[in-house]
């Protein structure tokens, strides 16, 4: 038996039927209920009494700690499809959101050098690209993969000169504003993060800051380039609207590429490069729907 467990049964003082390990957690099933074990981890804020106190209890109360870990009750999962789950988390963001929202002082010198961080990863994307076409140019022969990225490579750089574009408009408005707008952020918005039940719960807060709003609208776009987001942008737009500068600051950093990270399979080679440049057609076609001054004149063909 695992120590942990045996502690479990005698502070718990509770029989434990059977354990099993998933997804980073121990799940612990007695005669009457299951729980969840999970490792416990710093966070800065008391993010609990902290969503409490705003009135967000869309999430699971812990029971009680052991050790280092903490103990929830098991939750049963609903089966609902991954686009109401999409919706559902989209809402309950621009609740979270609404719920913490506050304004602090704006401080110049913090706005620069995220200006500055920024402007430093496009330039940095912008020669990781460069040195990737002149390998490939290079090249006698070239796989499908590189082939397919040669042909297209200017529409990278057509999204990098975009998201240059609208930092420089987020930087113009955003240097004359007095104050600046914060909030609570989950900061790992997935949809294996919330749970449908008796009503939705948000799970792993262990990310959670307070900053920007943007970020986790941003953070969900990247890692659910699946979904239909135009809709979903609406959604949370109609209930937590984004002012001008934030949305500059949101369309900057949805533009900038991800860096290639190529394996041995040349299979996989073209997936991802694929996958990357429908990323990116997606988010000019998403950017374009929301800044009626947005236009393009890239042509690719994948």
């Amino acid at each position: 038996m695992i120590p942990i467990i045996d502690k479990f049964k005698k502070n718990i003082d509770e029989c434990v039927l059977r354990y099993s390990f998933f997804d980073n957690v121990i799940k612990l099933d007695t005669p009457e209920k299951s729980y969840i074990l999970k490792k416990k981890r710093r966070h800065d804020l008391d993010i609990y009494n902290y969503l409490a106190l705003k009135g967000f209890d869309n999430y699971i109360e812990k029971k009680t700690e052991l050790d280092d870990y903490e103990i929830y009750p098991y939750i049963e999962e609903n089966f609902t499809p991954n686009e109401d789950k999409a919706l559902d988390l989209i809402y309950l963001m621009s609740i979270l959101h609404n719920k913490t929202t506050y304004f602090e002082v704006l401080d110049q010198e913090n706005i620069k050098e995220l200006y500055e961080d920024i402007q430093n990863q496009i330039i940095t994307t912008i020669n990781y690209y460069d040195n990737v076409r002149y390998i490939i140019e290079n090249e006698k022969y070239l796989p499908p993969s590189n082939y397919l990225l040669i042909r297209n490579i200017t529409f990278i750089y057509s999204a990098l000169d975009s998201a240059r574009r609208y930092l420089d408009k987020w930087y113009e408005l955003i240097k004359n504003k007095k104050r600046i707008r914060k909030c609570l952020i989950h900061n790992k918005l997935e949809l294996s993060h919330l749970i449908e039940s008796d009503k939705p719960y948000l799970l792993s807060w262990n990310h959670s800051r307070k900053d920007l709003p943007i970020y986790d609208f941003l953070n969900f776009y990247k890692l659910n380039q699946n979904l239909e987001f135009t809709s979903l942008f609406e959604v949370y737009n109609s209930k937590y609207h984004l002012y001008e500068e934030e949305k500059y600051l949101l369309f900057t950093l949805m533009l900038i590429p991800e860096k290639l990270e190529f394996n041995q399979s040349e299979i996989d080679n073209t997936i991802i490069v694929s996958s990357l440049l429908l990323h990116i057609e997606n988010t000019f076609s998403f950017v374009s729907k929301y800044d009626s001054d947005y236009t393009t004149e890239q042509t690719h063909q994948f």
